[in-house]
């Protein structure tokens, strides 16, 4: 799951927050308002146009999206929004070049929305269907961390002392989960140099790494394994919090509400793992590498193969940022996945889609904070402990 070198993913979708208007009205630009009834009369229902409702709360939003063919592109359509039985515009926007309209609004749940548009060149005047959160999805998975420690129900420890890989120095820890005050706070912490627990990592990298010495052909390779048999964990060893969900998932749209910590040399992740099949991709939704310079380069959304290459890997460092930081306040992190697509957002705002690297396989989700050993020289041990702090986690999928 770790990454050193990423590139940036494709531009970020643009999303409008609503305020709804509270008059019946068609929707459209110069046109006067109708009741409900000459409002359905005047738009047909076009059913090959889909809305779709998610029913994640992006701090008090939620997404309306649809797709419609690239040439309505620039066409104007109408958010409408059913409310004491008559359908009140919501906003009009224009239809973007991909074919693709995204609205934020402050409902879900079971209120009901669709989309109209007025005859427009030669295309018909049309509405789509109307669609609700709660009539498109179903809760698959939720936690809301309100007991006093971790539900062994919903979660594992997940590789509890492997000290493998590319963090041979560093092993989750069941002490570095844990849940109060409503949030799971998932820990990393250095071990005590003089423990057992430490002493026994030690030896176990100082294996390690001979193992490699005696395969070693190059004199770089040589040089660098024979300082690592002197000294194998010279940044010290680590526990961290690593646990997944005892039920496995695919398809649907899986959001927690996080904060990171501040620091370097460590990363916060939300992510999932295929557990079968022949590929066994690994979905992260959000990773975070710490503060940067002008927040750049922070945070990734990617997929890729367990120990793929960086060529291996479709997505990359997230453009989006926000206004305030991923470690200083609490941010929604998501991925609406199904069998077309993997669609990223943050917020409410998309940040990055792909069709690549699909896959059917059912997956764990994870909540982890790791340290590799690649990203220790950057890790300021006198800050440790610190967590990631969860507030929430949910997984829907379509009815």
């Amino acid at each position: 799951m770790m990454k050193r070198s990423l590139f940036v993913t494709g531009a970020v979708a643009c999303v409008l927050t609503l305020s709804l208007v509270p008059t019946s009205a068609t929707g459209v630009s110069g046109s006067s308002a109708a009741s409900a009834t000459a409002v359905s009369a005047a738009y047909p229902v076009n059913t090959s146009y889909k809305l779709t409702v998610s029913p994640v709360n992006y701090g008090g939003k939620y997404v309306v999206t649809a797709t419609f063919p690239k040439s309505f592109k620039n066409r104007s359509v109408t958010l409408q929004m059913k409310s004491g039985g008559k359908w009140k515009k919501v906003k009009t926007v224009k239809v973007a070049k991909t074919g693709r309209v995204a609205v934020t609004v402050k409902k879900a749940g079971s209120t009901q929305y669709r989309i109209v548009s007025a005859k427009w060149k030669s295309k018909k005047a049309f509405s789509t269907k109307a669609f609700s959160a709660s009539t498109q999805w179903k809760t698959a998975f939720s936690d809301d961390f309100s007991g006093k420690t971790l539900n062994t129900a919903k979660w594992y420890n997940r590789q509890v002392d492997v000290y493998a890989g590319s963090r041979i120095c560093a092993a989750t820890s069941t002490k570095n989960a844990t849940v109060s005050g409503g949030k799971a706070k998932i820990t990393l912490s250095k071990v005590s140099a003089s423990s057992a627990r430490a002493k026994a990592a030690v030896a176990n990298a100082k294996v390690y790494y001979q193992g490699l010495l005696a395969a070693a052909t190059t004199s770089a390779d040589k040089a660098k394994y024979t300082k690592l048999v002197k000294n194998p964990c010279p940044y010290g060893v680590f526990d961290q919090g690593h646990i997944a969900t005892t039920t496995q998932f695919t398809h649907g749209i899986i959001a927690a509400k996080i904060k990171f910590p501040k620091q370097r040399g460590q990363h916060g992740g939300l992510w999932l793992q295929g557990m079968s099949g022949e590929d066994q991709v690994e979905i992260d939704v959000a990773e975070f590498y710490g503060v940067k310079k002008n927040h750049k380069n922070e945070l990734t959304s990617l997929l890729h193969l367990p120990g793929g290459t960086v060529a291996d890997r479709v997505g990359g460092y997230v453009k989006y940022i926000p206004k305030k930081t991923y470690y200083s306040s609490y941010h929604v992190f998501s991925v609406e996945w199904n069998k077309s697509s993997y669609i990223f957002r943050v917020d409410g705002v998309e940040t990055f889609r792909t069709s690549k690297r699909l896959t059917s396989d059912p997956h764990e989700l994870i909540l982890s904070l790791l340290t590799s050993d690649w990203e220790m020289p950057n890790l300021n041990t006198k800050k440790l402990p610190n967590s990631m702090l969860v507030d929430w986690v949910r997984v829907y999928q379509a009815k």
